[in-house]
């Protein structure tokens, strides 16, 4: 107020921190050093590139009153190079890189099928393609044997009577 002073807070835009939270189940898996992909809510076409700096070893329980129980773990991701649009204070999603292969086939979740012997796929003549799988993500699974780049493969049929869109490896 006017009478004891005037206070004024300055961020350091700087330098950019992320303050994060992973899930226990999660952990073990993150370590300082990976890099991060960051998106922020408000800048939905940009993202920006960090790395994980701390790694909170007491964890917390979640704030999430839906998920009562759950423990997570804080951590700090310092972004590279941050822009003038990405502002102290706004909402992130975080994906820390706790492995990556490049070069390899991969596919999306949604043309991957299983059954008793194990995973495959199917071209567009319906010929079966037994595969063995590696890593994956939210969106993509790595095929580490029995397909190649460029074999297009039919999307699995949720619905028993219709068929989904093609798509090539």
């Amino acid at each position: 107020n006017s009478e004891s002073g005037t206070l004024i807070y300055v961020d350091d835009l700087s330098q950019i921190w992320v303050n994060a939270n992973v899930p226990e189940v999660d952990i073990a898996k993150v370590r300082i050093g990976l890099d991060a992909q960051i998106r922020a809510n408000a800048l939905p076409n940009k993202l920006y590139q960090g790395v994980v700096r701390t790694i909170s070893l007491s964890p917390r329980e979640s704030q999430d009153r839906w998920d009562r129980g759950r423990v997570e773990y804080p951590i700090e991701i310092e972004v590279i190079q941050p822009d003038k649009d990405l502002l102290s204070g706004m909402t992130v999603v975080a994906d820390v890189i706790s492995a990556k292969v490049d070069g390899v086939p991969t596919v999306r979740h949604e043309f991957l099928q299983r059954d008793k012997d194990g995973y495959f796929l199917k071209d567009l003549k319906g010929k079966r393609h037994n595969i063995e799988i590696g890593l994956s993500n939210e969106e993509l699974v790595e095929i580490t044997k029995g397909a190649e780049v460029g074999l297009r493969v039919e999307m699995k049929d949720f619905a028993e009577k219709s068929r989904g869109p093609n798509r090539r490896l």
